[in-house]
């Protein structure tokens, strides 16, 4: 049962947008807000119709909402949260740092990967200069990435999170788009300039890091959550919704609705 949030004035349930706040200090949305079909399915596509008709859905009490689900893992790992206006390639460095920091934990994690995910975050940076500073040039000359590099479970995994998965709001990331972003292939389509692909690329990069924090599971599982997350708290999959969401066990045996969730290798019904 997902209860209520108790820092909000007006005592809405945790798991009903309050759209009086400020929706700039809010991660960008996994899941559209207009209406349209998400990118995700991380409840498969057969759970959702069993769960369109929110008449048949009773409160159990004031602000609570029974549901079902499976729950994934528990959150063990966090990296600290960054300034409001942090630039991404700060966050994704603090993100790697972290992973880097807790390799104890992490016993996957060989010299070749760590020197992997420092390459990573050196492309990233240069990305993150070109947006923050129009006198950089686009990213041209990045720093390539070795390709067997990029089959690593964990660094695979970490690039992914960066990006929250998604190129766009309607777009899920591929390896051909990944090639691209690290010099592995040439463009995917030429008629866009190199100042272009890096634009979007930025876009991506700012939108799946913003306000989220890296989040590394019990098991070892990697993603990225809001920035209220503890350590402690658990992701799930509600059967309905199309991505993982955060939630926290109360005293009364129902559970703080956090937040939506990006967590690698578990975004279509796997």
């Amino acid at each position: 049962t997902l209860g209520r949030h108790q820092d909000v004035s007006w005592e809405l349930p945790s798991w009903v947008p309050d759209y009086t706040l400020n929706q700039d200090h809010a991660p960008s949305p996994l899941v559209p807000i207009d209406g349209r079909e998400s990118v995700y399915a991380a409840s498969g596509y057969d759970y959702r119709s069993k769960f369109e008709n929110l008449e048949s859905l009773m409160l159990s009490s004031a602000g609570s909402l029974p549901c079902l689900g499976l729950c994934i893992d528990q959150i063990t790992i966090l990296s600290g949260v960054g300034p409001d206006r942090e630039e991404f390639g700060s966050t994704s460095t603090r993100w790697r740092n972290t992973l880097l920091e807790e390799s104890h934990l992490l016993p996957c994690l060989t010299e070749g990967i760590k020197a992997s995910l420092r390459q990573v975050t050196s492309v990233i940076n240069k990305h993150s200069e070109y947006l923050y500073d129009q006198s950089h040039p686009p990213v041209s000359n990045a720093l390539q990435i070795d390709r067997s590099a990029l089959q690593n479970d964990v660094v695979n995994a970490f690039i992914h999170t960066i990006f929250s998965g998604r190129i766009s709001s309607r777009k899920r990331i591929t390896d051909e788009v990944l090639g691209s972003i690290f010099k592995l292939t040439s463009s995917p389509d030429a008629s866009h300039s190199t100042a272009e692909i890096t634009g979007v690329t930025c876009s991506a990069l700012e939108a799946g890091m913003r306000r989220r924090r890296l989040a590394v599971m019990k098991k070892s599982y990697i993603g990225a959550v809001p920035n209220e997350t503890q350590v402690g708290d658990l992701v799930c999959v509600l059967f309905g919704c199309s991505v993982p969401v955060v939630v926290r066990k109360t005293v009364d045996d129902s559970y703080l609705f956090i937040g939506e969730s990006y967590l690698h290798g578990f975004m279509d019904a796997e």
